[in-house]
């Protein structure tokens, strides 16, 4: 993990190119040990958010839901409910871009998240 990465994010994308994203799973297991949500539902958000800055920008974050730059302990329960989602907005976003295919460097910025993190949740 890059050492410059604040220390609850749990992945980055890099819209430079468009096609490439990581997720850091030690940070996953450290807060699936808390108990508010699994492993797998971590991660399978985490890498949704970080997907969803390859096709809305390294600028996307949002005030709620999954886009949300730090997620909160009320996050991490939607989470756990299936109820962190994308917006009505970003979602057709999305779709607009699958459809017209992104282009690598279409995007400004590298990385484009330092998102999904929990600061201060607890």
């Amino acid at each position: 993990m890059p050492g410059d990465l604040p220390e609850t994010s749990f992945g980055v994308a890099f819209t430079d190119t468009g096609i490439y994203a990581t997720i850091y799973y030690p940070r996953v297991q450290q807060y699936a040990k808390r108990g508010i949500v699994t492993q797998p539902q971590i991660m399978s958000h985490a890498i949704s958010h970080e997907i969803g800055h390859l096709l809305l920008g390294p600028a996307a974050h949002a005030r709620v839901g999954i886009m949300r730059g730090t997620w909160t302990s009320a996050d991490l329960h939607s989470i756990a409910m299936g109820a962190l989602l994308f917006s009505p907005r970003e979602s057709k976003v999305m779709r607009e871009a699958v459809i017209r295919g992104v282009r690598p460097g279409e995007h400004s910025g590298s990385p484009a998240s330092e998102g999904t993190c929990l600061d201060g949740c607890w």
